[in-house]
């Protein structure tokens, strides 16, 4: 009998023995047995933690230096359970997530500028209505899903507002998208605590202080546990440790939970009738930047995504280079020019702007000519060596970058499995059952034949291929035998009323 798919030996192949092999041995049994290809989509039990995308993604850090387990989302069975869990509920879950941030984007726009426009908030509403539909959202459907909302959002855009403008005071539209901002704001700060604590059991996120309320206790847990537990997760990424597993897992992750809470005291002033200006601009901006990880799951997008990300790790890592460099040029400039009356040179500040300016090509040579110094002349041409120096190892780093796309590729890849298990962290488990043996392999054949492979920006290889065909030929021969055995019991059935006859007076 061939072997089944273990949870337990694919978890402890990654966590204990450090194996990747025997992982991947693991994952090859569901290629003999598609069937088994459930077990790896499905998990041990109800709990997100006990699930093979989970050992791989949420891998300890000894895991991710000694094996990259990442790779092993490459593996066919892999890839087919990704896009499964896509098209089942992933799909509809970041749509839920996309129409949410856009709202929160559009309400702390009105925010920040104060603006109270009935054609906004009519699309707010429209916003709203769009994340209600969602819940109705099916992978099959999708297009004709799409092409209703769209008629839905301009139905409500052009018949709204002069109802709005009617009807409703600016107090009252004003105080609607303080709302829709705190709500949206506290909406993904509850999914990213959710994220964070997935390891935990939902049933024990409680915080016992004597109360007898579970209610009070599970706001309890999240108004004073979690909080601490991310000012804590916080200090250890400050530090370097590896027990930072949430702010350490993405890039994004470092700037989302901070920015989630700080709108939400945006919108809570708001509210109160105080305008944090200075911090809901710099919000506006983070929160901008912020959703470029919602073309991560793209096929071509989300290439581009990761490519930009690791030429912006190469930009930062030669503005830290250039540190030293610039203190030291600062420090000589204001020296130069401290009997000068030239305010580009006048204190430490303005020598720093000046001296930063360089770096986007603004040389200001009237100070030098005006001060006539040999030094100084030296001391120009040497920092526009550094800087030509350094902007030149930029552009090849980059040029590096953007030439390794296979493993820009990857990362798509991954991000789209992290996708798929934030949607499972937040919302829980989805289990997938399956009626009979023939159903479950048309079902893993419609899922290898849609074109959510090409979303998840990688290339078939010939182990997919290889697979594919193998299934085909396997339901093949079910339908064969199915068909015979059909054939049999037919003419067994003849036999029997023929022998009927027979005995018949």
């Amino acid at each position: 009998m061939t072997d089944v798919f273990s949870h337990e030996a694919f978890r402890r192949s990654l966590q204990r023995d450090f194996d990747l092999t025997a992982a991947i041995a693991e994952l090859n049994k569901c290629l003999v047995q598609p069937r088994q290809v459930f077990e790896v989509y499905n998990g041990l039990d109800d709990d997100v933690s006990h699930t093979p995308l989970f050992y791989i993604l949420d891998a300890d850090p000894r895991v991710q230096r000694k094996l990259l387990p990442t790779q092993l989302l490459q593996h066919p069975v892999l890839r087919q359970v990704i896009a499964m869990k896509w098209q089942n509920f992933g799909l509809r879950r970041y749509s839920e997530q996309l129409v949410m941030y856009m709202l929160l984007l559009l309400s702390m726009g009105l925010t920040t500028t104060e603006s109270c426009a009935p054609t906004f908030i009519a699309l707010e509403i429209a916003l709203g209505l769009v994340y209600v539909a969602c819940r109705g959202l099916r992978y099959p459907t999708r297009h004709c899903f799409a092409l209703a909302t769209a008629f839905v959002v301009a139905l409500v855009i052009v018949t709204l507002p002069p109802v709005l403008e009617a009807h409703a005071s600016r107090a009252a539209l004003a105080t609607m998208t303080h709302l829709v901002l705190l709500f949206s704001a506290l909406y993904f700060a509850i999914f990213e605590l959710n994220e964070m604590f997935a390891e935990v059991d939902p049933t024990n996120r409680e915080l016992d202080l004597g109360c007898a309320s579970p209610m009070l206790k599970k706001v309890l847990y999240y108004a004073i546990f979690c909080p601490l537990s991310v000012v804590v997760q916080f200090a250890l990424l400050l530090c370097g440790a590896s027990d930072a597993k949430y702010f350490a897992a993405s890039d994004f992750n470092k700037l989302q939970l901070p920015a989630f809470v700080a709108t939400c005291v945006v919108a809570g002033c708001a509210l109160q009738g105080t305008h944090l200006r200075s911090l809901s601009l710099s919000l506006q901006l983070v929160l901008w930047v912020l959703s470029l990880q919602y073309f991560e799951v793209h096929a071509v997008l989300g290439v581009y995504v990761h490519l930009l990300k690791r030429m912006l790790r190469q930009v930062l890592a030669i503005l830290v280079l250039y540190v030293p460099c610039h203190i030291g040029l600062t420090l000589s400039y204001t020296q130069l020019f401290q009997h000068s009356n030239e305010p580009a040179y006048s204190s430490f500040a303005a020598s720093s702007r000046s001296t930063y300016l360089v770096l986007f090509g603004h040389f200001d040579y009237g100070p030098f000519e005006r001060l006539g110094s040999t030094l100084g002349y030296a001391l120009l041409l040497t920092h526009a060596t550094i800087v030509l120096l350094l902007l030149g190892n930029m552009l090849v780093a980059t040029m590096v970058s953007v030439i390794d796309q296979p493993l820009a590729q990857q990362e798509a890849l991954v991000s789209l499995a992290e996708c798929v298990l934030r949607s499972e962290k937040a919302a829980g488990l989805a289990r997938l059952e399956a009626i009979s043996v023939e159903d479950e392999r048309r079902l893993l054949l419609l899922r290898v034949d849609s074109e959510t492979y090409v979303a998840i920006a990688i290339e078939e290889g010939p182990s997919l291929h290889d697979h594919v065909a193998s299934m085909r030929s396997e339901l093949a021969d079910a339908r064969a035998m199915h068909a015979a055995s059909q054939a049999t019991l037919e003419q067994l059935v003849t036999l029997v009323q023929t022998w009927k006859k027979d005995k018949s007076p």
